[in-house]
């Protein structure tokens, strides 16, 4: 029976198989187990099914005003490599239940810059993390710029915006796109394999012409092609 199809009064019925059940049950446990904590140890949150992570990360109600979100702000601090190849860190601030998973993704990254320091700069695969805090954003209490009547997901501590003046929304042309290519802080799809090993849903996959390529979020997985 398990893994198997019927149809009862034409309506085809399939069964999971046992292997799969068992997963799923696994996942839940998991969720389970982290929504009193505080902290959650790194590789943790990429497991957890995406239907279950807004669940995992308030497991009371989802705050609906910015001095509700306050209990659950830290504020990190990362290693990064700029476009000069300088060694430096820049502070922001998550939602603390994903703390460990955005320090351990940007250590990552800066380890596998730091294997490709020998080779020339056209074949360095990572790009760097422009250092000014006007380039990145993380949590900003608003609604979206679409859609008036829904927050955004950066009021809720889960996303992030990297090198954003080169890697525009998508509203830029493609001109705008060509030649942001030739910038050394565009994100490259190396760069962007590290933060979805790390959970991360990257929003150049999207399939439709609301790209946003400097935005790596946490719940919202886009409709990829």
């Amino acid at each position: 029976m398990w893994g198997s199809t019927e149809k009862i009064d034409n309506v085809e019925i399939k069964y999971s198989p046992f292997w799969k059940l068992k997963e799923e049950l696994n996942n839940l446990q998991l969720c389970i187990s982290t929504l009193r904590e505080k902290e959650v140890n790194v590789w943790v949150a990429p497991k957890i099914p995406p239907k279950l992570r807004m669940g995992r990360l308030f497991p009371e109600w989802v705050p609906t005003n910015e001095k509700e979100m306050n209990k659950y702000i830290v504020q990190i601090k990362v290693p990064i490599i700029t476009a000069e190849w300088k060694s430096t860190t820049i502070s922001f601030n998550v939602h603390r239940k994903l703390k460990n998973e955005f320090m351990a993704a940007f250590q990552d990254i800066k380890k596998t810059q730091l294997k490709e320091i020998k080779k020339p700069k056209k074949e360095r695969k990572i790009n760097p993390i422009n250092p000014d805090r006007r380039e990145r954003g993380s949590f900003n209490w608003r609604s979206k710029r679409d859609k008036p009547e829904e927050m955004s997901i950066h009021s809720y501590w889960w996303a992030i915006d990297i090198n954003s003046w080169v890697n525009k929304w998508h509203y830029w042309t493609e001109q705008e796109n060509n030649e942001s290519k030739n910038s050394p802080y565009y994100i490259t799809p190396e760069f962007a394999e590290i933060m979805k090993k790390h959970g991360f849903y990257w929003w150049w996959d999207r399939s439709d012409e609301r790209k946003d390529p400097m935005h790596f979020s946490y719940t919202e997985k886009p409709d990829i092609v």
